[in-house]
């Protein structure tokens, strides 16, 4: 039975939920591993069974922990936000559709190529700091992709950084504060509730359908919370698969110019949709971050900030945040590629890719009105956090609802990745399974 490693005496309650985090970090604790009682766990640290009953609370709020009557409190499996990011993560099941990655094609030596046409000049600029000609060229070349992606007007300022995640945290460092309110879909992507955590920033949860967040939704959020940011994914939306369609782009646009919105869009995965950047619509008030892992290559840290709003020039100037820590090889490999057309072509191999595999599913699991998506958004019977356990127990490695949740609220379903499977076989066999255990669409 699990104990902490504290120090009996005066211990509070989030020292035992940071040492709980730890232990299934490290491995020491596995998913479906039984906590102690509150009261025999309190009794033997000697602390107050309300210490412990918040430390619980806490565990369970941050998705560490689950629990049931008759089973008690109980270690949740991978998929969760803490296993998610753990640097030692459990064994990987057999086929693991839990990672959004894009596919790969069968004896992809693209790389290779890139690397064996590198010039001697090419090799020089890989050996230092991103010099200026390198940084400029990267620019270009970004502008040229937003091109490609349908925007009418390049972004005054274009900010290269190392990969998304990386510009999407520059920016939030440089537009918010602790405590500030930063809407986002009532369901998000994992990597903003981690940053929202590292930054101490308020997300606030904005009601959404299968088209992205609701216009009423966003105006009752904006309103109720005077938050000034809006994080939003309007093409095949993380983890639902939601396209926001033309009709909703522009009516999402006038609730931002009503109520002075910055929305920041999540564009990884809109080079993979037919619809054009949101931003087009907003002005100065949409701002662009993106990159080339979801669509191209993901060990390609090639992401950026792009867009007219003015205050964006700080991020321009502050090199050491942002462009400096992007790696030359990723700047030369991602400009060459956008360049030559590669990087088109590869995205359209992926929509290929990602309609064959959206079939196989619909033909496994059932019908869905969702576009296709490189991820679905599944129902299940029951408790998610169970579901998760019992596919990866038959060896499917998937994700709760509750990892994605932007507020307390879950549901019954469960997210996969189609492109994560290595081949269609593994992902057919890997979807055989999920019927078996009754997952649909």
């Amino acid at each position: 039975m699990w104990k902490p490693q504290l120090e009996i005496g005066n211990i509070r309650f989030r020292q035992i939920v940071d040492q709980l985090a730890t232990d299934i970090a490290s491995g020491m604790l596995q998913a479906g591993d039984r906590l102690p009682p509150q009261r025999e766990l309190a009794t033997s640290l000697n602390v107050k069974l309300s210490t412990v009953s918040r430390a619980y609370q806490e565990a369970a709020r941050q998705r560490l922990v689950g629990g049931e009557v008759g089973r008690g409190t109980y270690v949740l499996g991978p998929g969760t936000d803490a296993n998610m990011f753990a640097s030692r993560p459990p064994a990987p099941p057999v086929y693991d559709l839990s990672t959004a990655v894009p596919a790969s094609p069968p004896g992809d030596e693209a790389l290779a190529a890139a690397l064996a046409g590198l010039t001697p000049r090419d090799h020089a600029d890989l050996a230092g700091y991103p010099p200026p000609r390198l940084i400029e060229r990267t620019r270009r070349a970004i502008g040229d992709w937003l091109t490609w992606r349908g925007l009418e007007r390049r972004p005054q300022i274009i900010v290269p950084c190392a990969g998304a995640h990386a510009a999407l945290q520059a920016l939030l460092l440089e537009k918010t504060r602790p405590g500030d309110p930063i809407l986002v879909e009532s369901f998000t992507f994992p990597g903003i509730k981690i940053l929202a955590k590292q930054l101490r920033l308020r997300l606030v949860p904005v009601e959404q359908d299968g088209e992205g967040v609701t216009p009423e939704g966003l105006d009752a959020a904006a309103g109720g919370s005077a938050a000034r940011i809006a994080i939003l994914v309007p093409t095949l939306q993380n983890p639902t698969g939601a396209v926001m369609s033309e009709q909703r782009r522009r009516a999402v646009a006038a609730v931002a110019v009503r109520h002075d919105l910055t929305v920041v869009e999540d564009d990884v995965y809109g080079p993979l949709g037919a619809l054009p950047p949101l931003s087009r619509d907003l002005g100065p008030r949409g701002v662009i971050v993106s990159g080339l892992s979801q669509s191209v290559l993901p060990g390609l840290r090639f992401g950026f900030v792009a867009g007219d709003d003015r205050s964006l020039e700080k991020l321009q100037d502050s090199l050491h945040l942002t462009t400096w820590l992007m790696a030359p090889f990723s700047m030369l490999i991602g400009s060459n590629w956008i360049d030559n057309g590669f990087a088109q072509t590869r995205v359209e191999w992926q929509r290929a890719e990602i309609a064959a595999r959206w079939r196989q599913m619909l033909a496994m699991l059932g019908p869905t009105a969702q576009p296709p998506a490189p991820h679905a958004w599944l129902q299940v019977e029951g408790d998610p956090d169970e579901m998760v356990l019992r596919c990866r127990a038959a060896g499917v490695g998937v994700v709760s609802a509750g990892t994605f949740a932007a507020g307390r609220k879950s549901i019954a379903r469960i997210r996969i990745c189609l492109t994560a499977a290595a081949t269609r076989n593994d992902l057919a066999e890997a979807l055989r399974i999920l019927a078996v255990l009754g997952v649909r669409t």
